[in-house]
């Protein structure tokens, strides 16, 4: 997946990491066979018998936390219970990581607010389409109430 955002979304500079919690460190070398992922070891610098960052996010054995740009929790979805196997499930955390690292207006995903996202801004319009992109509002609906904040953003009102 990580190869698949670099080649189709390079300018939203999306990165998958790994993280395990502390006391499961046993399970490294079979999580990272084979696979070219940055991988990360919790560990207990404070000293409570808890995972410092495990803790901090309330998350499950298996589960995927979805960062956005500003590192805010964007989604979190279990890959026990959701294998990425199924081409649904696989579909649906690749627009998670688009949808988190989108920034309001990029209609074109290349990274940057700019003219060239103005037609593919029209056109959804038009077609009735939805974009988290596109939703400059954040209301949840494309409509026109969105054009007023998009020209904003496009040339700094």
């Amino acid at each position: 997946m990580q190869d698949e955002l670099e080649a189709n979304y390079p300018g939203l500079g999306i990165k998958i990491l790994g993280c395990n919690r502390e006391g499961a460190e046993s399970g490294n070398k079979s999580m990272t066979a084979g696979r070219d992922i940055p991988w990360l070891q919790d560990v207990d610098s404070d000293g409570d018998g808890a995972s410092d960052v495990w803790t901090s996010w309330d998350v499950t054995f298996r589960d995927l936390v979805i960062l956005n740009r500003e590192n805010i929790e964007f989604g979190t979805l279990n890959l026990t219970t959701n294998t990425l196997a199924f081409p649904e499930i696989y579909n649906l955390v690749l627009q998670m990581f688009i949808d988190a690292a989108t920034i309001s207006g990029d209609m074109n995903l290349d990274g940057v607010v700019d003219q060239s996202d103005i037609r593919p801004f029209v056109d959804l319009l038009s077609n009735g389409g939805f974009s988290v992109a596109a939703d400059v509002n954040q209301d949840g609906v494309v409509n026109l109430r969105d054009v007023k904040p998009f020209v904003d953003l496009l040339f700094g009102a």
